[in-house]
């Protein structure tokens, strides 16, 4: 107790009881710091229902409603305060907290503060602030780190004293399968005819979730798609649907990720590859965990293979890039070489990336890479903002003797907030402040724009940047790129490695995984694919197969399926054999994505 300390344990293994009890022991607040608004709500709604006082603040607070809740968390006996990353960014949320009685730090799904993790989220670095607003231990949470995301976790959290307490990452009630087929729709068919448990399919992009919910209603089932397009409305009306069983399966992106706990999910679908093993962990351990039997089943064809890596190339980032997108954001903010000015531009990081032609992917990595070298910051906005230039000074005595509404509003304003380049606001807690309505504030502040007393801009940013460094070109930016050569080698192994996976012929995959994490044992689970693996086909029995295969393709080509219904073998020798036949190019594969014998 009152140490700081590195929990690593299983997705459903319990973390959240690990900074609950102690809190509750110690008597005073507990921050908890969460990537999902979902999740605050779900473990604060727990915690309600046993009559523990916790409260969360969601993103897009306004200032009054915030100032209330801090109140609250403060004076009102509150045991838990849960918090995004980029609350805890705030000036007004750090000040409130340092006069808190904070007991325990509890930093969930801490993996994302580590650039060399699959979940990196810049805003996550604030959490290294905490120890300058109140002293108290830290704990940090995650289920999905290797050994080189747990020591980045310690160096960035600053807790180099921190006891790491690590459980076995071993789920023994997983049977994982991997699948290479060139019929997913059927396979996946298969397995969810198996089951009337809940059902989570993950898929690679919006587009895909949505036709695959639309395809499995279409043959008769209760499903539903989920991604981060999705409003914050519609993301909980899914979520409650499916958390209530209203819907059994849910057709999602890695947007329905962290913190989704619901015991009775009996199978989880990969229907494309992950970007690496730790997603995919972290993914197939939401099955399972009511301790019953569960599937992990990853689906993947032979265009997979090059669409991931296709995808690792889009995201990944060089020094000529890095320069380029820095120069580029200079010109589209209007910095000059030398400045560090004052205050945070809003940015639209769809509209900047049209501007000079850039890849979105790619561009949010170098971002990322810009915010995690502290030469700027990154916050995400998630309530409606806009933004004031000064173009010119204000005759104060000139307001003050003229009557007219949207003068005596600029002498306000000015008086308010003089020049400060560029300030950003909340619009609803200004014109409160100015007891005006909304409309007739906007209305002023655009009459001051055409008349070119300010620069008004609405939201249509989704980015708020702010310059940490002066602006110095290659010299500002020089200094950390030696590590972004290691950090894209990363990547690369990452993706590698589970190409290394989805390729074992032979041991056991749990065994596997465990290794990953740098976990040393002999475990065997016995239940996945592997470990109940058929033995291989003699010379004369895949001589035999090979043989009756080629005969089938002759009379008509067909696909997979009807060559399993045909021939008289186990199904996995007949794809295996598919496979060495296309490697040797004696069949192909035709435009109705059909098996022919090759011209």
């Amino acid at each position: 107790m009152g140490r700081n300390t590195v929990a690593l344990m299983p997705t459903g293994g319990g973390k959240s009881l690990c900074f609950q009890i102690p809190a509750l022991m110690l008597q005073g607040v507990c921050v908890v710091v969460s990537p999902l608004l979902a999740l605050m709500e779900d473990q604060v709604n727990q915690l309600t229902d046993r009559g523990i006082k916790a409260l969360f603040i969601p993103g897009g607070t306004p200032r009054k409603e915030l100032d209330r809740l801090l109140d609250n968390a403060h004076y009102g006996g509150y045991s838990f305060l849960y918090l995004s990353p980029e609350r805890l960014q705030d000036p007004l949320v750090q000040s409130r907290l340092s006069h808190m009685p904070i007991v325990l730090y509890a930093i969930d799904e801490a993996h994302c503060i580590a650039q060399w993790g699959h979940d990196f989220r810049p805003a996550y670095l604030a959490c290294a602030t905490v120890h300058q607003i109140k002293k108290a231990p830290v704990l940090a949470l995650t289920a999905t780190a290797t050994p080189e995301v747990l020591e980045e976790i310690i160096t960035q959290l600053q807790i180099p004293d921190a006891i790491v307490h690590k459980t076995t990452f071993a789920r023994t009630n997983i049977e994982y399968q991997i699948i290479k087929t060139e019929d997913k729709w059927y396979r996946l068919q298969q397995a969810l005819s198996k089951t009337k448990k809940s059902v989570i399919i993950y898929a690679n992009s919006k587009d895909l979730t949505e036709r695959l919910a639309e395809e499995l209603v279409k043959h008769g089932h209760t499903a539903d798609y989920f991604h981060g397009g999705l409003s914050a409305e519609q993301k909980s009306a899914k979520l409650k649907s499916w958390l209530q069983d209203q819907t059994q399966i849910t057709v999602a992106t890695t947007a329905f990720g962290m913190g989704i706990d619901k015991a009775d999910v009996g199978l989880v679908v990969h229907y494309q590859i992950p970007e690496n093993l730790e997603q995919y962990y972290q993914e197939t351990g939401r099955a399972g965990r009511d301790g019953g039997r569960a599937k992990a089943l990853l689906l993947y064809d032979h265009q997979d293979i090059a669409k991931a890596k296709d995808q690792l190339s889009a995201k990944k980032v060089d020094r000529t890039f890095i320069k380029e997108l820095y120069k580029h954001l200079h010109a589209y903010l209007g910095v000059a070489y030398g400045e560090k000015p004052e205050g945070s531009f809003l940015f639209s990081m769809n509209q900047f990336c049209e501007t000079y032609g850039l890849a979105q992917s790619k561009s949010a990595q170098a971002f990322s890479l810009l915010h995690h070298h502290k030469i700027i910051q990154v916050r995400e906005i998630h309530h409606p903002v806009a933004q004031i230039k000064w173009t010119k000074t204000v005759d104060l005595d000139y307001c003050e003797h003229n009557p007219a509404p949207s003068v005596q509003f600029l002498g306000w304003l000015y008086r308010h907030k003089p020049p400060q380049n560029p300030w950003i606001f909340d619009p609803k807690n200004l014109a409160t402040k100015a007891r005006l309505s909304q409309k007739t504030l906007h209305h002023f502040l655009e009459s001051l724009h055409r008349s070119n007393d300010l620069f008004y801009q609405i939201q249509i940013e989704d980015t708020e940047i702010e310059y940490l460094m002066p602006r110095e070109d290659d010299r500002t930016i020089e200094a950390f790129l030696p590590s972004l050569k290691p950090l894209m080698e990363s990547k690369q192994k990452k993706q590698n490695q589970i190409f290394q996976y989805l390729d074992l012929v032979q041991g056991c995959r749990m065994s596997f995984i465990l290794s990953y994490f740098g976990e040393q044992t002999d475990h065997v689970c016995g239940i996945c694919d592997l470990c109940h693996a058929l033995p291989e086909p003699d010379s004369l029995q895949s001589q035999q197969l090979r043989a009756a295969i080629i005969r089938c393709l002759r009379e008509s080509p067909c696909n997979s399926r009807t060559l399993v219904d045909i021939i008289e073998a186990p199904e996995a020798w007949i794809l295996h054999s598919i496979a060495a036949l296309l490697a040797e190019e004696l069949i192909e594969i035709n435009q109705k994505n059909d098996y022919a014998i090759k011209r």
